[in-house]
C-alpha cells in the first residue's frame, strides 16, 4: 500500500506512467473511488523499491502495489478506502493472500519510506480481515531494542 503523494489524481497518473521515471503500480484508487489497473497482476510493478519481507528483497516481484491518491498529509477519503477494502477481498479472495501480508510501504522500505501513512486506516483494515493492528498501550521496547531485526522477526 502507497500513497502517491501527489495532490491531484492527475499528477499521479502522470508519474505513475511515465516510463522515464522508473515508477509504477498495479493499481491506483482515487479518491472518488474509481479503480485504475495500471499494470497486470501478472507482471512486474516498480512500485516498491529497494525493500525486503519475510527474507524476500524482490518484493516488486512477489507482491501487487496499490497506490492510493493522497498526498501523504491529509485523511484519506471515505470513498477510496471503500474501493480499496474491496479491492483488497478480491485479491485476498484470488490469491489466498494471508492478512498478515496486506503492508503498507513503510513495512517493507522502514528506513525509507513512510506511506501509507500516519493518516492511512489500518485499525478499520484490520477490522475487516487484512493487515495487523495493535492497541495502545503498547509495551516500551528494551534500550537495546533494533527495529530493523524486530521487523524481520514479524515479516
Amino acid at each position: 500500500m502507497h500513497y502517491t503523494g501527489e495532490d491531484s489524481a492527475a499528477d499521479a497518473l502522470r508519474t505513475l506512467s511515465d516510463p522515464r521515471l522508473e515508477v509504477s503500480a498495479h493499481y491506483r484508487i482515487s479518491r472518488d473511488r474509481t479503480i485504475y489497473q495500471l499494470v497486470d497482476e501478472r507482471l512486474r510493478a516498480w512500485h516498491a523499491g529497494v525493500a525486503n519481507w519475510g527474507g524476500d528483497s524482490d518484493i516488486n516481484s512477489s507482491s501487487i502495489g496499490i497506490e492510493l491518491d493522497n498526498n501523504g498529509n491529509e485523511d484519506f477519503a471515505e470513498s477510496e478506502i471503500g474501493a480499496l477494502l474491496a479491492l483488497l477481498a478480491d485479491l485476498q479472495g484470488r490469491y489466498r493472500i494471508p492478512p498478515d501480508h496486506v503492508l503498507g510501504h513503510g513495512a517493507v522500505a522502514p528506513r525509507r519510506k513512510l506511506d501509507a501513512g500516519r493518516q492511512f486506516p489500518w485499525r478499520r483494515l484490520a477490522e475487516a480481515g487484512f493487515g495487523r493492528w495493535c492497541d495502545k498501550p503498547y509495551p516500551s521496547a528494551p534500550p537495546d531494542f533494533d527495529a530493523v531485526l524486530g521487523l524481520r522477526a514479524l515479516g
